[in-house]
């Protein structure tokens, strides 16, 4: 079977998908380049303040782990593990971690 049978329906059906979907290689259209940036942007001045509960599940020779106590799916953060040096010997029970923009 010659190559150009195949072939050339295949370039037909390429260059037609191209150009119905307006891709810039086959249009006189300019890609805005900044559009991912802003929605990163949008993303990030969108960031709420957490405010996250965490109970003491158990100690490891030198930290402690705590998991986070939550109703959504999936949690914020899941585990914690803090050094012992920064708790002391009486680690509390539950801490509260905070999580904002650093702005």
């Amino acid at each position: 079977m010659p190559v150009g049978i195949v072939a050339a329906p295949a370039l037909v059906a390429v260059v037609w998908l191209g150009w119905s979907l307006g891709s810039p290689l086959f249009t006189n259209t300019t890609v805005d380049a900044l559009f991912f940036t802003r929605i990163a942007r949008t993303r990030e001045d969108a960031m709420e303040t957490h405010q996250l509960t965490f109970t003491l599940e158990r100690e490891t020779k030198n930290t402690v782990r705590y998991q986070e106590q939550t109703d959504v799916n999936p949690a914020v953060i899941g585990t914690v593990y803090i050094q012992k040096s920064t708790v002391g010997n009486n680690p509390p029970k539950a801490i509260t971690v905070t999580i904002s923009n650093a702005d």
